[in-house]
């Protein structure tokens, strides 16, 4: 299984910061977190849940499985310059003669969140999409970048305009399902996930988001099959045994009160 890089968000207290991962076989072998209390690299999922300020779906005896993190389509572009301070100047200069120029400004967003200026980023993504609305790139960043900023409504409305304009992409409609579980909107959750694994069957963080949207909707029949699918995927999961353990503690669980 080639390695899997996960690009999401991450509690600080009461601020949430960007997280990068690259899990092989089950363990980090990359990390950029920054502000955590020891390196990463080298733990498991499970192991890297419980490092101080990380963030984890345990919940009423769920074991503490990282959540599905958002990941970047192949075509989302990302901009490391080894001068990023310097880049932003030279795309500021630019943008005073062709202030509506989409493509800078979207280069522009992006060092922006390079610098961690992630509310400063949003608008330049903003103005891109606004240039060129036929753009799949400008509203998937836009739609990232609210999403780093919490604001999940705004995240939701672009996510759902770049999915219509690049229609089959699973990286987008894995994005836009995990923006509606992170607003706390289960139900509308649960069918876009389900159109995430019909577009790639075998996405096991895919079926792990499935699975906990239906458990938090009431749909524990759903959700345990969506667990043990889940477990079909990743059998050799670090987090695999506990998951199985808790799947056995809700055998004798009530019926279905969403069904």
């Amino acid at each position: 299984m080639a390695p899997l890089e996960l690009i999401g968000d991450s509690a600080r207290g009461e601020n949430y910061v960007a997280v990068r991962l690259v899990v092989d076989d089950g363990v980090i072998v990359e990390a950029d977190a920054p502000g955590l209390e020891r390196p990463l690299d080298g733990l498991s999922l499970l192991e890297a849940a419980a490092v101080p300020g990380e963030t984890s779906v345990a919940s009423s005896g769920r074991p503490p499985i990282l959540e599905p993190g958002f990941v970047r389509g192949p075509r989302a572009e990302s901009v490391s310059p080894a001068d990023p301070a310097a880049a932003q100047i030279a795309y500021e200069k630019a943008l005073v003669q062709r202030p509506d120029d989409a493509e800078t400004l979207n280069k522009l967003g992006q060092v922006l969140v390079a610098l961690g200026k992630i509310d400063e980023a949003l608008p330049r993504f903003e103005r891109a999409a606004t240039v060129a609305p036929d753009k799949w790139l400008y509203h998937f960043n836009q739609a990232h970048a609210a999403s780093q900023l919490l604001l999940w409504d705004r995240a939701v409305a672009e996510y759902r305009r770049a999915s219509a304009i690049q229609a089959g992409d699973q990286a987008t409609q894995f994005d836009l399902a995990l923006a509606l579980h992170k607003k706390g909107d289960e139900a509308a959750a649960i069918p876009e996930f389900e159109k995430a694994i019909a577009l790639a069957p075998s996405d096991a963080r895919a079926h792990l988001g499935l699975a906990i949207a239906l458990e938090r909707n009431g749909r524990m029949s759903d959700a345990i099959r969506s667990y043990k699918r889940f477990l079909e995927l990743e059998p050799g999961s670090p987090d695999a045994e506990k998951l199985k353990a808790y799947l056995d503690s809700l055998s004798g669980a009530q019926p279905d009160s969403n069904r």
